[in-house]
């Protein structure tokens, strides 16, 4: 089987929203300095007019690992859920054009959430305090995993996720003969002679 990929990766799709505001900012609108806290969507519509958008790109511990291999010249793909909305096309590609190869569905028109994203607001002194609305990227499934993308990566150690929960969901519904282990915070996988091992 020909190796297409040196590192496939499984993550939280959101779209990165960049600003920068005084501390002003963050007292009038009762954000924690720092930190990353979760917010619903209404939370994030509002800050989205309240700030003035410096940039927008795609986000995700797990696709910003990717591109950045992608941008020193390995072989990626990337697996995570986005709307068909303003952001999610954004993130979608921006990504491609990193070189990374991305193919997911897109999440049900008819979810009333939306494209996740994380508005980082920057203050003058350089803290950065992200607000996170998940949005659609909870909805992946077992079902949006392209198996073959994981069977060819070069490395049995060539798959990013997220948390173990999620690997094991995927490459259960998969039926791959994997062993995933996690250290670290990490996941290995180790190619397996016969079934599943967790």
């Amino acid at each position: 089987m020909t190796k297409t990929y040196h590192v496939v990766g499984i993550g939280n799709a959101m779209v990165d929203i960049l600003c920068y505001e005084d501390e002003n900012f963050l007292n009038l609108n009762k954000i924690s300095k720092g930190v990353m806290q979760l917010i619903d969507l209404t939370r994030a519509k509002k800050l989205h007019k309240l700030i003035k958008v410096s940039k927008s790109m795609s986000g995700g511990s797990a696709a910003n690992t990717i591109a950045g291999i992608a941008q020193l010249g390995g072989n990626t793909a990337y697996i995570g859920k986005v709307k068909d909305d303003q952001l999610g096309n954004i993130f979608a590609q921006d990504l491609r054009n990193q070189n990374v190869i991305y193919s997911t569905p897109f999440a049900d028109d008819k979810s009333v959430d939306e494209t996740g994203r994380c508005t980082i607001i920057v203050t003058p002194d350089g803290e950065r305090s992200m607000n996170t609305y998940l949005g659609v990227t909870e909805y992946l499934q077992p079902s949006d995993i392209d198996e073959q993308k994981i069977r060819v990566a070069l490395s049995p150690k060539a798959l990013i996720a997220p948390n173990i929960g999620l690997a094991h969901l995927i490459l259960e519904r998969q039926k791959l003969r994997i062993k995933i282990k996690q250290e670290y915070g990490k996941i290995e996988l180790e190619d397996l002679e016969d079934g599943l091992e967790f």
